[in-house]
């Protein structure tokens, strides 16, 4: 089903994406600020290990140190990505998303648009990651600052794998204000990474001298740098202090402690602010980034630019401002943000107030986790939950991925979730994309029952809440059963319902576009294709839509065997992805595209490289990414791969291990093909009696007549394939013949070429065992005939030497040159798979990594995606170049293009 991204104009400038991008990009930094010069050149001697842990509390200058060495960096030519942390990325779908944003922006080939990034898993966002820096072939620094806000161990476990990854020349650098769960003690003792620490960055008295740059009286720059240990914001602070009321800025005497020190300064510099700019901060102390539009609706007032001027005039750095889209923002420093925030913690009327301005604020500008942390905080639970019935769930999750449901219900108490159905809804969401299908369908059946058929809100929202329940239903039994009941009704009642929502009109078209192609109604299906496209027209839709929309076109192509449009638009995918939209490469759609041209490869040529590549591609697509109908298009390739490779054992293997993924997910859209391919196979293989036992027991012959419509067009094609080399093998003409005439009229009917093929090929042998030659020359012509366009060699092979005396014996009088071209292919297909293994032809594994390097990965990543070590494959790749007498990774890969070896 497509994913796509239904996006206004205004919110393409929203306040939240502004966010996002400031954050993507260091600081403009002062250019005053004291010990660059040491700092910069610990920074630069680290950069010959692959990790940097620069650690120190707030006030050391970190962002500005490294804000600094980013404009060196530039300098040398070296790429920087540069990443400021915010809590919410506490997930790892959001942390990683972010880190592809920002290696985009340096210039990587990753995923950067929203609605991309939201429809990837961690595991698909984390691989796409770790390829592109693989193929980055240019120096590059990856700055994560403020880490320590999302320092928990599913984010950890994400960063350990891409350092241990990261290629030569390119370097993470991670700063925060405490040591973060990574193995950095035993990376330190390999060699892989080096501390700069809080007293790397500390000034020394010189530089406490040169940082007051006034006529300093000796004794004073001794007492203050005793007094802050070099902390360069106290330094600062009491810099601002003593430019205010001169040398009347005396300290007092201290405990000792350095924060105490740095509070005090905090609080003189505060006192010399204005009171209306003492009081714009207090009120502002909750937000981490200030707009002037949210400074003026979170304090009810109109004056807050220019006080926020003054301030910066007053502050200098320690009220730091940044542009986005010609939008100002400021950051307060953190030492003055926790005075503020502590003397507004002061006044509970006005935090409370303050609070739930804010909330309403990032509401309306898209921030929903943290909008919805403050109405809690707030204690205002139902101004939320109203709030929460304007909010489309479908457009939140298409725009914004299943990441943001997980951070939204995580700020929500367990007692808000269990009164409100839709933050339900939104946790049925949440489970089903995180593969608990069983679960997810479950709870929305509970849900369902509860609410009386969705129509019952407590909310007092019940028509999006049956809009919703609705659409989540389709999606949730399309997926997992193949088709929904009485789909076509419920999308009648859906679109009726939301008539004044586009983006349902768009989904409930999906829906019957994978519901019709489930079914084998391509014709029908093309046209909820091209309702959808027009939906997606009408409302700006982005070429992330339309990729997917092309995802469909190939399906629907292979279904109806026309395998040079599904070759020409894959191609398109993987070989041409220049003109996708940086940005908008979905690496699922470039799988998508590997997977359409390895399967019309098989189709056209039964090369046993190609059902490697097969393999591969669904294993990148992940279990549950792939759809019913790319498994029903990718499981016969494979199976018929490891037939010829191992025999009907493996082939049986591979089914139960099929049958086990499924049962884990409670999918059973695939449960009928795969009892029929495990038919067809044991028929194959001459074991006749268990497959007439599995016949009866899964269904078949129901299945093969059409009357288990939730089986799906796949299955009742390789039912019928199947009953039908059963009664080849039992000489039962009048079924055979039966089955023949059957497959040759629906796929006449339906547009599906393929079957067609295979009818006329079972009535031809039928004919040629009767005797009755001139009848099976006359089917075989006309399987000939239709598989000439698209150069169909498959459906031949399959029936192996049963089929080549027929084709020996056609007579060339009636045939023309390119049937005659096809039938000499055909039959050299079947002669070379009488010959014995050529002992230097790769492997299967050897395949599978060959196909991954082709791809660009390396070693490390290769080992990562197949679970075995390095040394594995360096072994894998001695024997790769001895079978293939080549000596590098790139003639490898030539030179299995060249043979069309993958």
């Amino acid at each position: 089903m497509s994913h796509a991204k239904m996006m206004g104009p205004s919110e393409s400038t929203s306040s939240r994406m502004r966010a996002a991008r400031r954050r993507l990009q260091p600081p403009r930094p002062p250019a005053d600020t004291e010990n660059q010069a040491s700092v910069l050149r610990s920074l630069n001697a680290a950069r010959h290990t692959p990790l940097t842990l620069v650690i120190a509390p707030a006030g050391f200058g970190k962002t500005t140190a490294l804000a600094h060495w980013c404009e060196a960096l530039a300098g040398q030519n070296v790429a920087t990505a540069w990443y400021s942390v915010a809590t919410p990325e506490q997930d790892p779908v959001a942390f990683l998303a972010m880190v592809s944003r920002s290696l985009a922006r340096a210039g990587l080939d990753c995923p950067a648009e929203t609605d991309v990034l939201g429809g990837m898993s961690a595991p698909a966002l984390l691989d796409a990651v770790i390829l592109a820096l693989d193929r980055w072939r240019k120096p590059l620094v990856l700055i994560i600052d403020e880490y320590e806000r999302v320092d928990c161990a599913p984010v950890a476990e994400l960063v350990e794998t891409i350092v241990e990854n990261l290629p030569p020349d390119l370097h993470i650098l991670i700063s925060g204000r405490t040591k973060p769960r990574l193995p950095f003690a035993t990376w330190r003792l390999q060699g892989l990474t080096r501390i700069i620490e809080a007293a790397d960055l500390a000034l020394s008295q010189e530089d406490v001298a040169r940082a007051l740059s006034i006529e300093a009286d000796p004794a004073e720059v001794e007492r203050l740098y005793t007094l802050t240990r070099g902390w360069p914001v106290a330094v600062q602070l009491y810099k601002l202090w003593r430019a205010q009321v001169g040398l009347e800025a005396n300290t007092r005497n201290f405990t000792g402690k350095v924060e105490e020190v740095a509070n005090y300064f905090a609080q003189r510099v505060f006192d010399t602010l204005s009171e209306e700019c003492r009081g714009l901060l207090i009120e502002l102390a909750i937000l981490e980034e200030i707009e002037v539009a949210a400074a003026d609706q979170v304090r009810a007032k109109t004056d807050s630019a220019p006080l926020l001027a003054e301030i910066e005039r007053h502050l200098g750095p320690l009220l730091s401002r940044t542009d986005a889209a010609d939008v100002v923002a400021y950051r307060l420093h953190p030492l003055l943000r926790s005075y503020a925030h502590a003397e507004l913690e002061k006044q509970p009327t006005l935090f409370s107030a303050v609070r739930l301005a804010a909330a309403e604020w990032l509401w309306e500008n898209q921030h929903y986790p943290e909008s919805v942390r403050l109405y809690v905080q707030a204690g205002a639970q139902d101004r939320f939950l109203a709030r929460l019935t304007g909010l489309q769930l479908i457009k939140l999750f298409l725009n914004y991925g299943n990441a943001e449901l997980r951070l939204i219900v995580r700020e929500v108490p367990q007692a808000v979730i269990d009164r409100s159905p839709r933050l339900r809804m939104m946790l049925c969401l949440i489970h089903f994309k995180e593969g608990l299908f069983a679960e997810s369908r479950r709870l929305l059946a509970a849900l369902r029952a509860e609410t009386e058929d969705y129509r019952r809100d407590p909310d007092g929202d019940a028509r999006s809440l049956e809009i919703e329940g609705n659409a989540l239903e389709l999606l949730f039994d399309t997926y997992m059963r193949g088709m929904p009941e009485q789909p076509e009704a419920t999308c009648e009642r859906t679109m009726e319902l939301a008539r004044d929502v586009p983006l349902v009109w768009a989904w409930c078209h999906n829906v019957m576009l994978v519901v019709f192609q489930f079914r084998g109604e391509m014709d029908a299906a093309e046209q909820e294709l091209n309702a959808a496209a027009a939906v997606y027209e009408s409302i700006s839709m982005t070429s992330f839509a339309s990729q997917h929309l092309e995802m469909h076109r190939i399906l629907i192509a292979l279904a109806k065997g026309v395998l040079h449009q599904a070759a020409r638009i894959a191609g398109g995918l993987v070989r041409h992805p220049h003109q996708i939209p940086a940005g908008v490469k979905d690496p699922g759609l470039q799988t998508m595209g590997r997977l359409t041209l390895a399967i019309v490869d098989y189709y056209q040529n039964h090369r046993l490289g190609a059902a490697d590549m097969v393999a591969f591609a669904i294993k990148q697509f992940g279990v549950g990414e792939a759809w019913s109908d790319h498994r029903a298009f990718a499981w016969p390739v494979m199976l018929d791969g490891a037939w010829r490779r191992h025999g009907l054992d493996e082939v049986i293997d591979q089914i139960e291990s099929h049958r086990a993924q499924m049962r884990q997910r409670d999918v059973t859209a695939s449960t009928a093909l795969l009892d029929a391919l495990e038919v067809g196979y044991l028929a194959r293989s001459g074991k006749l009696d268990r497959a007439k036992a599995r016949i009866v027991e899964a269904g078949l012959e129901q299945i093969a007549k059409g009357e288990v419509p939730a089986a799906g067009w796949h299955a009742c094609e390789q039912s019928r394939l199947a009953l039908g080399r059963v009664a080849l093998i039992e000489e039962n003409w009048p079924r055979l013949r039966e089955i023949g005439e059957t497959m040759v009229a629906t796929g006449a009917n339906l547009g599906r070429v393929a079957g067609e093929i295979h009818g006329h090929l079972l009535l031809a042998l039928g004919h040629d065992r009767q005797g009755d030659g001139p009848s099976a020359s006359v089917s075989l012509r006309s399987a000939l005939r239709l598989a000439l366009p698209e150069q169909w060699l498959m459906p031949f092979a399959q029936y192996g030497e049963a089929l080549k005396p027929l084709l020996l014996r056609v007579p060339s009088t009636g045939l023309g040159g390119a049937e005659q071209v096809l039938v000499e292919r055909i039959v050299g297909a079947l002669q070379e798979e009488q010959k014995s293994a050529d002992p230097n032809a790769l492997s299967e594994r050897e395949a599978e990594i060959v196909a991954h390097i082709a791809e660009g990965a390396s070693n490390k990543l290769v080992a990562r995606r197949l679970g075995i070590s390095d040394n594995t494959v360096k072994f894998h790749l001695k024997k790769i170049y001895a079978k293939l007498g080549v000596s590098s990774r790139q003639a490898a890969v030539a030179r299995v293009m060249e043979q069309h070896l993958l």
